[in-house]
């Protein structure tokens, strides 16, 4: 894989770099938090879809396109919401 050009990286990161490793940092977060609470919601919405916005759960439905709806509808940041179904099948992970 060849080195990204700066053209290339303005492009895909903008002028502020800086402002993407925040973004990247507050979305890893909301996912830890997402997981810390996944098991109660799993409990309470089983095989529904969540949208998790700073750390809370916000939207939740039976598709995943209706919680992208809603999240539109309701004006939350797609970039900060986590989105995950709540399935309480253990997954296999194979490496």
């Amino acid at each position: 894989m060849r080195a990204l050009t700066a053209a290339e990286f303005l492009d895909l990161f903008g002028e502020a770099p800086k402002q993407v490793v925040v973004e990247m940092t507050a979305f890893s977060e909301a996912a830890i938090r997402a997981s810390e609470v996944r098991a109660d919601l799993v409990s309470q919405h089983p095989q529904q879809w969540v949208g998790i916005y700073d750390g809370k759960p916000e939207i939740f439905g039976d598709t995943f396109q209706s919680v992208m709806d809603q999240l539109e509808k309701r004006g939350f940041p797609r970039e900060e919401v986590v989105v995950q179904y709540l399935d309480n099948e253990e997954k296999s992970l194979i490496l």
